[in-house]
């Protein structure tokens, strides 16, 4: 994808033209359009493709709900679109009718106005969570006390302490980095925050437990404010 959003390996090109004549092979899928606009389309490398927000709209007819949303946290993320432009071509498209705009309608209603995350892999944290019918944290949270900034954290739910930090090595390579990640963590902690660490291999192999593991501890926090004199 001339684009570069996550969420579609490449493996097909996806063509979206008005064209008629052209047909489908292997490793090209054709998509054709009676309503495609010229403010929908741009050029990348000079190479003539649909706007970020339009692929959006048409991937959701040939990507999985999975990789649907994975593509529209990496397009949020860079800034490519809004959510308003988004809900705006759903409805200009179809509505809920039609498939790709409809996907990508029903994926915007599931999730609400939420932060884009900042990782595929903390999209799939995310995504685990509603299937387990998990409240959703605030993401991206800055957390402060007294003395100042601490530091933020992937996941939190502020009013019990709780953080959820995805652990991605692309982001953890060097000791420096690792150094200031145990700083902060250590931080929170001794102020009594719990800190919950899920790694790709927890999610991909494990990823019941990592649920079960984030309801101990809503539930645990909740038990313990709620016994807190008032």
């Amino acid at each position: 994808m001339l684009l570069g959003l996550e969420g579609y390996s490449g493996e097909i090109l996806e063509v979206t033209t008005t064209v008629t004549r052209r047909t489908s092979t292997r490793a090209v899928r054709i998509h054709r359009s009676t309503n495609l606009a010229p403010f929908e389309l741009t050029t990348v490398d000079s190479i003539r493709s649909t706007t970020p927000t339009r692929t959006l709209l048409d991937v959701g007819s040939v990507l999985s709900q999975k990789g649907l949303e994975v593509a529209l946290d990496s397009t949020l993320r860079q800034r490519l679109t809004s959510l308003d432009r988004l809900r705006a071509g759903v409805e200009r498209l179809g509505g809920r009718g039609s498939r790709g705009p409809g996907a990508l309608g029903q994926l915007l209603d599931v999730r609400g106005d939420v932060v884009p995350t900042d990782s595929a892999l903390e999209t799939r944290l995310s995504r685990l969570l509603r299937r387990h019918r998990l409240p959703q944290p605030q993401r991206q949270v800055e957390v402060r006390d007294a003395q100042g900034f601490i530091g933020r954290v992937d996941f939190a739910y502020p009013e019990l302490k709780i953080a959820i930090e995805v652990q991605s090595y692309r982001w953890h390579l060097s000791w420096a980095a690792r150094l200031s990640d145990m700083e902060r963590l250590n931080r929170l902690q001794t102020r009594g925050w719990i800190i919950i660490q899920v790694t790709f291999e927890d999610l991909e192999r494990r990823p019941d437990t990592v649920a079960q593991r984030i309801r101990a501890a809503l539930e645990a926090r909740s038990r313990s404010n709620q016994h807190q004199p008032r």
